[in-house]
């Protein structure tokens, strides 16, 4: 698992100059969900950040490739003890396409990997659809995310601040 971690650490670190030099933006953002479904019996927030960058494919598509941190505190502590289990830390990795909808509004699929940095360091299958607004060098978006993997999905809807450089 951390030669995976390592290889896709590695291969965003190298492609990132490549994305520099096509047309197109990168930006910097904090995340912030809540849990839905079970996860919102395990979970109270989903708080993190991520760098994300954007291609330009054609007038009205872009291809996004996005890393960055999530942590979701336990909600409750352990039956018996007066314990608060660890925050599961995870570091998705999302590839995505946006779509222009009208003026600065998009629709935005993005699909990739959870990789959980301690416990049992599973990987989870990351699905996200949601709608972005771009207002200057500033996104706001909106979307639901599912990370499902070992028999279980952990879901929330979230939110992103993102700022374009």
């Amino acid at each position: 698992m951390k030669k995976l971690f390592l290889m896709l650490l590695l291969f965003i670190v190298a492609t990132l100059p490549v994305v520099a030099q096509t047309e197109g933006r990168t930006s910097i953002g904090i995340d912030a969900g809540i849990p839905v479904g079970a996860a919102a019996d395990a979970y109270s927030i989903a708080i993190g950040g991520a760098i994300k960058t954007e291609n330009i494919l054609n007038e009205n598509t872009l291809l996004s490739l996005s890393f960055g941190y999530t942590s979701l505190p336990a909600k409750q502590t352990l039956i018996g003890a007066n314990i608060k289990p660890p925050a599961a830390t995870y570091t998705p990795l999302k590839v995505g396409i946006k779509y222009r909808l009208v003026a600065e509004l998009y629709a935005e699929a993005q699909t990739g990997a959870a990789f959980e940095i301690r416990g049992r360091r599973t990987v989870r299958f990351i699905y996200a659809p949601g709608l972005v607004y771009n207002i200057n060098s500033f996104d706001l978006g909106l979307r639901y995310e599912g990370w499902a993997g070992s028999g279980s999905t952990i879901s929330q809807v979230a939110l992103r601040l993102g700022y374009s450089f």
